[in-house]
């Protein structure tokens, strides 16, 4: 699921939520099992190295210690880390940095991973590939919600968009159905407008008449 929405909306608050982080004031919260949840400014934790921080979460979440350590080295590789293995966590770019918190998500054996604004601090050609990555999530057979404001994260594996404002659903469909109707709700449109850009016609305009030869 994509989880839109700009600047102050609550998308940070209801993946917190989501991972009992915090406590609803009302309703309850159904979560289909474990659950992993990336904050933006992902920082790992100093001392470990790449290998060492990717099973050490998996053991977190239940893994074996024996499968956390060999499963490690598989995902890092995935996500393009490979040879990272005795790397410091801490000195990985911030590209590197998500890539590690995918590997951890791919390793933690996780039902439900919830990332926050993970493309936030990335360039476009980093933010294609995180999207890549992203599929493999979905592959794995997790549940994946992506949080951001990115209009390009449309691209990415999500059956379900859900657009809020405000701590108020404002849309919730499929990404068909946010590009193929119209929206009253401006900022939905809003939404809508930014991720599928309008193509110009194929065909001329039958109001606007060709110059007779010669010019004007």
């Amino acid at each position: 699921m994509l989880l839109l929405g700009r600047n102050g909306a609550g998308k940070t608050t209801l993946l917190r939520l989501a991972a009992g982080l915090l406590k609803p004031k009302s309703g309850k919260i159904h979560r289909p099992g474990r659950v992993l949840y990336l904050p933006q400014q992902f920082v790992s934790v100093p001392g470990f190295t790449c290998s060492e921080y990717v099973s050490h979460l998996a053991w977190l979440n239940g893994q074996g210690r024996r499968q956390a350590k060999t499963e490690a080295p598989r995902w890092l590789a995935a996500v393009g880390l490979d040879g990272y293995e005795r790397h410091s966590c801490q000195k990985l770019s911030g590209g590197q940095q998500s890539r590690l918190a995918l590997a951890m998500a791919l390793n933690s054996g996780a039902e439900l991973v919830l990332l926050d604004e993970p493309g936030a601090a990335l360039d476009p050609l980093s933010k294609e590939m995180l999207r890549e990555l992203y599929g493999m999530v979905v592959s794995a057979g997790m549940n994946l919600v992506v949080s951001s404001h990115d209009p390009t994260d449309i691209l990415g594996p999500f059956a379900r968009v859900v657009i809020i404002d405000r701590g108020a659903v404002r849309f919730d469909n499929s990404p068909q159905a946010l590009r193929g109707n119209a929206h009253a709700d401006p900022l939905v449109a809003a939404f809508a407008r930014s991720m599928f850009p309008q193509r110009l016609p194929d065909t001329p305009d039958a109001s606007v008449k060709p110059l007779a030869e010669g010019g004007l």
